[in-house]
C-alpha cells in the first residue's frame, strides 16, 4: 500500500523567525521536525507573490509556462486587468489533478485561486481568491459540517482593515481565532479515507505583515504576542503530527518575510515623467464603472458582485484578494503601468498602443536610472525574458523591477506625495523576500539533515515520485531524492518521465471535469 503523504503550508514563514524560536525552545514541534529530519530553505518565484508562488508550487514551472505573475492578468484587448482563478492554470496538470488521474484522493484546504471548484476525487476548501458569498467547499454539502465544526469557517483575516490600524490586539485575537478555526477542520478531515491532504494556512501571512516589526523589535509591548501566535501554530502542528503515525509530511512556504521600511511611489515617478495619464475628473466615475466591468466581466465571479453598488476595495476583499488597481489611473491612454508589486519587486505593463514598445520601454529605463541617482537608490531592470521561460511570456509584465534592498515597497496605486517615504501603507510592517521555507519528517525521510537550499518548483515533481506517478517532462524542478532515506522505496526507485501523450490524457481528463 503506497505511504501517504500531507503537505502543510505556513504562508510567508521565514527561517528568520522560526530559527531563533525554536532554538529558544518556543515552537518544540518544529525543533523536533527540524532535529529528527530534513530542513532548508525553499526559494520561491520572482516576484515572492502569494498566487504566483503556490501556482508554481503545484505545477512545478515557472510563471513563464504558467501564465501567473500576479493575482490579476493583462487582456491585451482593452488593455485592462481581471482576476485570475483555478482555469487560468488548470491546463499545467497541478500535481493534485495528476493524482485523481493516477486513482489517488486528494483533500485540499485553503490553497490559493482554486476556484471556481470543479469535480475532484477529494474535497476541496475555498482559500485565497474564493468570493465570500460563493460556496465554500466541493461538494457542496460538506459546508455545513465545516461550519458546524469549526463554529462558522473563517476563510482569511482582512489584515489591512481599518478596524485593526492601532488595534494590534483585535487584530491578534482574530488571527488566532482563524487559525483555530482552520485548524479544527484539518483534524476534522485528517481521519477521512485520503491519498493526499493538503492546508495552507494564511495566517502567518497577515501575522507578518502587520507586526512584523513588533517580532524585530524586542522591546516592543507585543513582540512576546507575535511569537504567541507561532507558539499556537506549533500547538496545532504537534496535534496532527501525533494523529499521522505513518504518513510522510512536507512543511513548506510560499515565500519568506522580512522588515517593511520604505515605500517607494512606483506610480507617482511615472506619473510625473509623463508615462502615467491620470483620469479627468468628469472622467472618474465613468471610468471606474468601466475598470470594475472590464475586471470582472467574462468570468464566473461576476455573479457574486454587484457592479452597481459596490466600490472597487469592497469588490477584490470579496474575493480575498488585496489587489489594488487605482480608478485614478487612466490605462487607454497611459504608457506604462505598474503592477506586480511585493517583496521589493513590480512590473510595469507597457501599453503598445502609445508608441514603439522599446521606445517606452527605453523611457521607463531612462525614468529609473533618473531616481537611482536622485534617491541614492538602486533598482535593477529586467526583460521577462531574463527571469522566465515558456510560451506564456506574453501574459507578463514588459519589464520587471527588483530594489537591492528588499524592505523598500513598490507602490503602484497613488499618483500624488512624496517619491521615497517611510509613511508606509495600513496596518504594515513586513513584505516578502525570496526564501521560504522547507521541512520533511516522516518513515521515509532522511534524520537530521540540513540540505540548504530547494526551489518552488521541486515540490510538484517530489509528490508525483513519492507516489510512483511519472514526472512530466515539461517541468522546471526536480525531484528531491536527496531527502529521502537511501533504504527506503521512494528512494530506490527510478524516477520516470511521462511523455505527450501521458500529458494529453491528463489534459483531456481536467477539460472534461465540470467546473
Amino acid at each position: 500500500m503506497m505511504r501517504r503523504l500531507m503537505l502543510l503550508g505556513l504562508d510567508g514563514a521565514t527561517w528568520d523567525v522560526l530559527e531563533p524560536l525554536a532554538e529558544e525552545g518556543r515552537i518544540s514541534t518544529i525543533k523536533k521536525l527540524i532535529d529528527s529530519g530534513v530542513h532548508g530553505k525553499l526559494e520561491s518565484t520572482f516576484p515572492p507573490k502569494t498566487g504566483p508562488a503556490w501556482i508554481s508550487m503545484a505545477t512545478g514551472k515557472n510563471p513563464g509556462k504558467t501564465g501567473v505573475y500576479d493575482f490579476l492578468k493583462r487582456r491585451e484587448d482593452d488593455f485592462s486587468y481581471r482576476v485570475i482563478n483555478s482555469r487560468d492554470f488548470r491546463d499545467n496538470s497541478p500535481y493534485w489533478d495528476i493524482l485523481n488521474h493516477h486513482g489517488f484522493k486528494t483533500y485540499m484546504l485553503n490553497h490559493p485561486i482554486l476556484y471556481p471548484f470543479y469535480d475532484i476525487d477529494g474535497v476541496l476548501v475555498g482559500g485565497m481568491g474564493l468570493p465570500e458569498d460563493a460556496d465554500l467547499s466541493y461538494p457542496k454539502e460538506l459546508e455545513k459540517k465545516i461550519n458546524k465544526v469549526s463554529d462558522g469557517y473563517w476563510t482569511r483575516v482582512d489584515w489591512h482593515s481599518k478596524e485593526y490600524e492601532n488595534d494590534k490586539e483585535k487584530f491578534l485575537k482574530d488571527i488566532k481565532k482563524l487559525i483555530d478555526k482552520q485548524f479544527k477542520v484539518v483534524e476534522f478531515f485528517l481521519d477521512e479515507d485520503w491519498d493526499f491532504f493538503l492546508h495552507v494556512n494564511s495566517g502567518t501571512d497577515y501575522l507578518q505583515h502587520v507586526m512584523m516589526d513588533d517580532w524585530v523589535n524586542e522591546d516592543s509591548e507585543f513582540h512576546d504576542d507575535f511569537i504567541e501566535v507561532w507558539e499556537l501554530v506549533d500547538k496545532k502542528l504537534e496535534k496532527i503530527i501525533k494523529k499521522l503515525t505513518d504518513v510522510n509530511i512536507l512543511i513548506v512556504s510560499d515565500h519568506g518575510f522580512g522588515p517593511l521600511k520604505k515605500k517607494l511611489n512606483l506610480a507617482k515617478v511615472l506619473y510625473d515623467e509623463g508615462l502615467i495619464e491620470k483620469m479627468s475628473f468628469s472622467g472618474t466615475r465613468k471610468g471606474l464603472k468601466v475598470r470594475l466591468n472590464t475586471l470582472y466581466q467574462k468570468t464566473p465571479l461576476s455573479r457574486y458582485i454587484n457592479l452597481e453598488e459596490s466600490l472597487l476595495y469592497r469588490l477584490i476583499n470579496k474575493l480575498n484578494i488585496r489587489e489594488r488597481v487605482s480608478p485614478e489611473i487612466d490605462l487607454k491612454n497611459s504608457k506604462a503601468i505598474p503592477t506586480v508589486t511585493e517583496g521589493g519587486t513590480a512590473g510595469i505593463h507597457i501599453n503598445k498602443e502609445h508608441g514603439d514598445l522599446e521606445k517606452i520601454k527605453s523611457e521607463v529605463r531612462d525614468c529609473i536610472e533618473k531616481i537611482n541617482e536622485d534617491l541614492n537608490i538602486r533598482i535593477k531592470i529586467y526583460e521577462p525574458e531574463e527571469l522566465y521561460q515558456g510560451d506564456k511570456l506574453d501574459a507578463a509584465p514588459d519589464l520587471f523591477l527588483k530594489s537591492e534592498d528588499p524592505s523598500i515597497s513598490f507602490n503602484d496605486t497613488v499618483l500624488e506625495g512624496v517619491t521615497l517615504s517611510d509613511d508606509l501603507p495600513r496596518n504594515a510592517s513586513g513584505n516578502h523576500r525570496m526564501d521560504g521555507i522547507f521541512i520533511a519528517h516522516g518513515p521515509d525521510i532522511k534524520r537530521s539533515a540540513d540540505l540548504q537550499y530547494f526551489k518552488i518548483y521541486d515540490i510538484a515533481p517530489t509528490i508525483l515520485h513519492h507516489y510512483d506517478i511519472p514526472v512530466p517532462k515539461d517541468i522546471d524542478g526536480k525531484v528531491l531524492k536527496e531527502i529521502f532515506k537511501e533504504e527506503s522505496e521512494i528512494y530506490k526507485r527510478e524516477i520516470t518521465y511521462s511523455d505527450e501523450r501521458e500529458k494529453n490524457k491528463i489534459q483531456d481528463a481536467i477539460k472534461g471535469l465540470k467546473i
